[in-house]
């Protein structure tokens, strides 16, 4: 499997596909063809991505109901801040809330993070980047705040 994106080795792994040598896959379209995947939705002709990046986020639920919990991702991004998983708490805020150099949990060009607030604007929300230096953009979907590291 090591030919294959990283979206379409998550999706190996959601779907628990039962033999990974049946499975046919165009990466142009990356779309999948696999008569053995169990738990497939029924229209196996859309895309891995879209299956992948559709599911419910339930960090972002929980924190949108307003609860403060424990969790963990993988990932060298925010190191020496936040080592790969390492259990932090996360209290729901707004973007107006935060302050340049907090950790919040956010959503930036579609994708979810755990990242460091580097600006803030009142006309484009929140900057998000990594611990490395790397900019992901501008957001005001910001959903959490890592109060603790654990």
């Amino acid at each position: 499997m090591g030919k294959f994106s990283v979206a379409t080795r998550k999706f190996f792994l959601w779907f628990r596909i039962d033999a990974v040598s049946n499975a046919r896959f165009a990466d142009s379209e990356r779309t999948v063809t696999a008569p053995r995947v169990t738990g497939c939705p029924p229209d196996a002709s859309k895309s891995v991505s879209s299956y992948f990046y559709g599911m419910k986020n339930f960090k972002m639920e929980r924190l949108v109901k307003g609860e403060s919990f424990v969790t963990k991702e993988k990932g060298h991004s925010m190191v020496p801040l936040i080592k790969s998983n390492q259990e932090h708490r996360l209290a729901p805020t707004t973007w107006e809330e935060v302050v340049v150099g907090d950790i919040v949990y956010c959503k930036v060009s579609g994708r979810f993070f755990t990242h460091l607030v580097k600006a803030k604007n009142a006309d484009k929300g929140c900057q998000i980047g990594n611990n490395k230096g790397h900019i992901n953009g501008w957001t005001k979907q910001v959903y959490g705040k890592v109060v603790e590291v654990l």
